[in-house]
């Protein structure tokens, strides 16, 4: 997904079906990520706590150039 995408579906995240969207889209690919660091139990809950934290806030986090890294940092 381009970074352009991202950041359009970020600050609509609770509208229609947009959490599903990036979740569907970066979930395998992060937990791949942090796996090694985690193992893969710690590395899915990690995620999935990231979206739900996404979810819950109503901040503007500004443009995000690198999607995946950001999320991926988001999970350390």
């Amino acid at each position: 997904m381009e970074a352009s995408e991202f950041n359009k579906i970020l600050k609509e995240i609770n509208k229609d079906d947009n959490a599903e969207k990036l979740y569907n889209t970066y979930y395998s690919t992060l937990v791949r990520i942090l796996t090694p660091s985690y193992g893969r139990s710690d590395a899915e809950d990690a995620v999935q706590t990231v979206f739900i934290s996404l979810l819950n806030t109503n901040k503007d986090f500004g443009y995000i150039e690198h999607p995946t890294l950001w999320l991926m940092t988001c999970c350390f």
